[in-house]
């Protein structure tokens, strides 16, 4: 099938960061579930829903990555372990986090995890 998914998301969970109370760690492998023919390139989105300020609110790629990136490029083959560091602003109460992987072929359906907020250790 053409327009299965040459990404799966293998990972995914949340860290502290060394850099401070407001920082994480966003723990992402992507492998190529299929035996690979080739280098898979794409890019990363990742929302964050939760409370602020008693309503419901969302945060997008650029929102988390203090405006750097609005959305996170990969370009691997068998797996690569992705590890960019967002930012939850003070007053936000995350509940959610979505991730996005859309691969640059056309076609290709995204594939997204949505996992409940939680903060491992270590």
């Amino acid at each position: 099938d053409v327009n299965k998914a040459d990404v799966a998301i293998q990972q995914l969970r949340v860290t502290a960061s060394p850099a401070g109370a407001d920082r994480y760690i966003l723990r992402l492998m992507l492998v190529q579930p299929a035996r690979p023919d080739g280098t898979v390139t794409g890019t990363v989105a990742v929302t964050v829903e939760g409370q602020q300020g008693g309503a419901a609110a969302k945060l997008d790629t650029a929102a988390l990555t203090a405006g750097k990136n609005r959305e996170i490029g990969y370009s691997f083959r068998y797996f690569e372990n992705m590890e960019p560091e967002i930012v939850i602003p003070a007053g936000f109460r995350p509940e959610r986090l979505t991730v996005e992987v859309r691969s640059s072929r056309r076609g290709v359906e995204p594939v997204v995890q949505t996992i409940l907020w939680s903060v491992e250790t270590g």
